[in-house]
């Protein structure tokens, strides 16, 4: 559940991307409080910690309410659980075997950080920072790590990490093409 400083930061960001927010009929449930539950992500989150068969998973967040809702599928699930965020670090005890799932505040799992125990990477939900993604895959995937990784985004459709995950594709692509330039064009 968002707190409402969340709930009002996501509704400001809509309005100023121009995103239409969703609403219970989309799977993302209002309370009067003004905080918000997303059942479909949650779902899917459960569906794919279930299916891992106890295999360390790296979970991104965007927002502390969704590293509650990490936690609260992991203790649904029995599965134990670790933090790397504002709040808690837990990753030295994750990195030593200790937690099926960790949950990571996107920016918290940037640079120097080594996540490369995970087996499976999921992003339930998006930052606004091509970086910070960049970053975050860099830190599952990378020297040391010793399996393949799967990744999953879990983007429900008709939301703002929908468009969210589109932008940053795009940007993605703008940043390849400025790349890709002849070293003539820079002179």
């Amino acid at each position: 559940v968002a707190s409402r400083g969340e709930y009002l930061n996501a509704m400001i960001l809509a309005k100023y991307l121009d995103f239409a927010f969703v609403d219970a009929e989309n799977g993302v449930f209002f309370h009067e409080d003004g905080t918000f539950d997303d059942t479909r992500t949650y779902a899917a989150l459960a569906e794919l910690l279930e299916g891992m068969g106890g295999e360390p998973c790296v979970v991104f967040c965007r927002f502390t309410s969704d590293i509650d809702a990490v936690r609260e599928a992991c203790a649904d699930l029995k599965l134990s659980f670790a933090e790397l965020s504002g709040k808690r670090n837990d990753l030295a005890a994750f990195q030593s075997g200790v937690g099926d799932v960790i949950a990571v505040q996107i920016q918290s799992g940037g640079v120097g950080v080594d996540l490369t125990r995970a087996r499976y990477c999921v992003y339930y939900s998006l930052g606004y920072s091509l970086g910070d993604f960049e970053q975050s895959l860099a830190r599952v995937h990378r020297p040391g790590q010793k399996q393949a990784v799967s990744y999953y985004h879990l983007i429900a459709q008709q939301t703002v990490d929908e468009r969210v995950y589109q932008a940053m594709r795009d940007k993605r692509d703008v940043v390849q093409t400025f790349m890709n330039l002849p070293k003539e064009e820079f002179v």
